[in-house]
């Protein structure tokens, strides 16, 4: 297979000869844990059979080189049509996840793949496989599998990546970390129960950052680890000083990361935290997605059984905007199942409510709790009411509160039902 250097010689040729020429990098993600975990030998076996199913797509005119030990690079000419590239990237992604035998194991490959395209992008093979390694690292940035075409705004947005990633891995050193709460209130009581923490980020450079930009960094690079260990601190201390103080048991919600299950033992953290500030297990939730069962349903079984074992809350999130199988429902003991805010966000004025109805009829045949994120109306309000939505969490009560103000807020409360004035 060519080196990068004989392959740019051989693809300047092609682009004497052809008019439509596109570059697709592709590296395999988790080549160097397969390598720690299963030997040199072994690397060389699945490279080989990466390189054996990328070339099952290739056309005759095409060429597949070696970027780096990771890297696959491809010439693809007369390559006119987005959408047909389009469905060569979705079934070559598919092929090269299915699994490799090697002995009794089996091996998965995870990647990312990017695309340049000559002339639309840039005239110079060197700038296209510059675009195309940026490509490649915007889908790893944005998670496993997944391809991306270089476009210009991708480029930006890869280097503020990049200066997000910088100041991130020094966030927590810096205490630039902090957690707010939202309430989450009964419907038929209109109590506060319990709260969710949600993680925000104040930098010294960038200012307030949204977690909607600094998640998925932390993800793509694994600091979510250190900085999911943090919030699961944080809330388990911060929930034990409330109880000690308004002697009022609320619950804490706190979302896991696919990335914190796949690669740190969560039950034994989850233990060892409990103990450290003797908070009762049944006061902390940990909320899951689908994602997360999905990728490894029997991992994921046996951690959230240990998690369970401790008296732990287990909720499923975002229910409704992943896959939504049954087969989860079932095989799960879920304490709770949270309906997405994109059910209910456009209720009445665009919105049936048909999907979140339909849900929350499932939920009652399962005996499962539902609470409704979101809610921000008296009509969504009154909607889940009628539907039979235990608890709900949004703007009409509570937007995300800081440390003192949700203290206030309970302490609030807790003065009110001693002296009989809360109806």
């Amino acid at each position: 297979m060519p080196t990068q250097a004989l392959f740019e010689i051989k693809t300047r040729e092609f682009i004497k000869q052809v008019d439509h020429l596109a570059i697709i990098v592709i590296q395999i993600t988790n080549f160097n844990r397969l390598r720690d975990n299963l030997g040199k030998e072994v690397r060389n076996i699945f490279m080989r059979e990466a390189s054996r199913r990328i070339q099952t797509f290739l056309n005759s005119g095409d060429l597949l080189g070696l970027l780096r030990k990771d890297e696959f690079v491809i010439s693809r000419v007369n390559c006119v049509d987005r959408l047909a590239m389009d469905h060569l990237m979705n079934k070559m992604m598919i092929y090269l996840k299915e699994p490799i035998d090697i002995g009794d194991e089996k091996v998965y490959l995870n990647v990312s793949i990017g695309i340049a395209v000559f002339q639309e992008d840039s005239a110079d093979l060197e700038k296209l496989i510059e675009y195309g390694n940026i490509a490649k690292n915007y889908a790893l940035q944005t998670g496993d599998n997944t391809y991306v075409f270089y476009e210009k705004e991708i480029k930006e947005n890869y280097f503020n990546n990049l200066k997000l990633e910088t100041e991130l891995r020094c966030a927590l050193e810096k205490n630039e970390l902090s957690l707010v709460y939202q309430p989450q209130v009964q419907v038929g009581t209109r109590a506060i129960f319990a709260s969710e923490a949600l993680l925000r980020w104040h930098n010294g450079n960038l200012g307030q950052i949204s977690p909607d930009q600094f998640i998925p960094v932390a993800e793509s690079t694994e600091l979510i680890i250190p900085i999911g260990n943090w919030v699961l601190e944080e809330a388990i201390k911060q929930n034990k000083k409330w109880l000690d103080r308004t002697n009022k048991k609320n619950v804490v919600a706190v979302n896991l990361s696919p990335i914190q299950f796949k690669k740190s033992d969560l039950p034994q953290i989850i233990e060892t935290l409990l103990k450290k500030y003797e908070m009762p297990a049944e006061l902390l939730e940990v909320e899951i997605t689908e994602g997360i069962l999905v990728e490894n349903m029997e991992g994921a079984r046996s951690q959230l059984e240990k998690i369970k074992a401790l008296g732990v809350k287990v909720a499923i999130d975002d229910f409704g905007t992943g896959y939504s199988s049954l087969k989860y429902l079932r095989n799960f003991n879920f304490d709770r199942l949270k309906i997405d805010r994109e059910f209910i966000k456009d209720y009445p004025a665009n919105d049936n409510g048909k999907i979140a109805k339909a849900i929350l009829n499932l939920a009652k045949q399962m005996d499962l709790k539902v609470i409704a994120e979101g809610v921000e109306t008296i009509e969504q309000f009154e909607f889940m009411k009628e539907n039979g939505c235990d608890e709900v969490q949004g703007y009409y009560f509570h937007k995300p509160l800081s440390v003192d103000d949700f203290e206030k807020l309970i302490t609030e409360k807790v003065s009110e039902k001693i002296s009989g004035k809360e109806d």
